[in-house]
């Protein structure tokens, strides 16, 4: 049982051993990203949006999120596809800029892809959606069914 100063030590010693971790994490993060052959990005314009789809070796699927969000950011209108591969398991999110979410559904494209890849479905909303996988064995046929699919949805 901890004891006033004893208690105070500890929290500090906790505080200060997460931010390191936190920071460690981090890095680890960043050092993926910005390596091309674990961080692989292609830019396809179809119409009057840019579909993006990015594959990341080693990023778990609670990261996607905010890279999602990111890219949404960056290219303005767009169809952002993000899959994250680690431990031989498959993180797929999809996120549709605002302005396109009356033709565009990510959930319906997490899904599909989720099937496409043998996963089990995925949901969320039309702006937003996640789903799971297996880890392909060719990234072509991923980005031209990605890219299929994106096509039948805006033509």
């Amino acid at each position: 049982m901890f004891i006033g100063r004893e208690l105070v030590s500890s929290q500090r010693f906790y505080s200060s051993h997460t931010r390191s971790n936190g920071r460690l994490v981090n890095d680890y993060k960043k050092t993926i990203l910005q390596d091309p052959k674990k961080n692989i990005i292609k830019d396809y314009p179809l119409k009057d949006l840019t579909v993006r789809i990015q594959y990341i070796y080693g990023l778990s699927g609670k990261d996607l999120r905010t890279i999602v969000d990111d890219n949404k950011k960056e290219i303005g209108s767009s169809a952002v596809f993000t899959f994250s591969e680690l431990d031989n398991k498959l993180n797929i999110a999809v996120g549709i800029t605002d302005e396109l979410t009356n033709n565009l559904d990510a959930s319906f494209f997490a899904k599909e892809i989720s099937k496409f890849l043998n996963g089990k479905g995925g949901g969320g909303r039309k702006d937003f959606a996640q789903a799971g996988g297996e880890p392909p064995s060719n990234l072509k046929t991923v980005y031209d069914f990605v890219l299929k699919l994106v096509e039948t949805k805006i033509n």
